[in-house]
């Protein structure tokens, strides 16, 4: 069994992510996102953070959600070539076994049992079991599912972050307040305002914020908080899912052979 259709929809998956990230890499390349000093003057705080911080085109999200959902078929229609053919008693019940809470090896046995999976030989039942398609066993095939309901309920529209500043003088930017401080950054990951956690006070009278220093930083996409893989960077990480969905379905069907 070739299981060619599934694995065309791990491909047209795969599209969909080098979509997203040649539109993700085009709109911070148009530099619509940059970073500035805020200042709290009744706090008398300075602080880093991203402008404009709207919310993420919907096409973003968009985007993401036909990833997941061609990455989550792919795995269907491969449970249903497999087991279809051995004349299930519910044919509307044959779908990947994803395990809804696991409580043990029985959980997985009565979702291999409830899809028609046990109707097909050792090998590929036991193909099926080593994917571990539950929470605490394969993350990102259960993560692939917990992101596949999600996106019927809402968009999943991500998060900006900050994946580096390069070379940010501060002392260039307020000379009175931060005479010797520079930061190299990694990635970083600003709160609900857009505000780094990267702040200093300055005293009152103190010379204003230097407007023409350059605030160099790189920008990228990340999944939201309350999302599975919070905080993870969108791009790579769909990237793995789908290479984790790939071998998988080869598991198994190399297991048919």
């Amino acid at each position: 069994m070739a299981l060619e259709i599934p694995l065309l929809r791990v491909e047209w998956a795969e599209e969909h992510i080098r979509n997203l990230s040649r539109a993700s890499d085009a709109l911070f390349a148009s530099g619509a996102y940059g970073l500035v000093v805020a200042e709290n003057s009744k706090a008398q705080q300075r602080r880093l953070r991203i402008v404009p911080y709207d919310p993420l085109p919907p096409h973003f999200g968009l985007r993401i959600g036909d990833a997941i959902h061609n990455l989550r078929s792919a795995l269907d229609l491969a449970t249903w070539e497999i087991v279809s053919p051995l004349n299930p008693r519910n044919p509307e019940q044959v779908q990947f076994p994803f395990v809804k809470k696991f409580e043990g090896p029985q959980s997985l046995e009565r979702a291999i049992e409830n899809r028609g999976i046990n109707l097909a030989s050792k090998n590929i039942i036991q193909a099926f079991r080593e994917s571990r398609p539950y929470d605490g066993g394969n993350k990102d095939l259960f993560g692939l599912h917990i992101l596949d309901i999600a996106d019927k309920h809402k968009l999943l529209v991500p998060a900006i972050t900050i994946l580096s500043i390069n070379k940010l003088d501060l002392g260039a930017i307020d000379p009175g307040n931060m005479p010797n401080a520079s930061l190299i950054g990694g990635r970083v990951r600003p709160n609900k305002e857009g505000h780094l956690p990267f702040f200093w006070t300055f005293k009152p009278g103190s010379p204003p914020i230097n407007q023409n220093a350059v605030i160099n930083a790189s920008f990228g996409i990340m999944f939201d908080t309350g999302l599975h893989f919070d905080g993870e960077m969108v791009v790579p990480t769909l990237v793995r899912i789908a290479t984790e969905v790939r071998r998988t379905i080869d598991h198994i069907r190399s297991a048919v052979t």
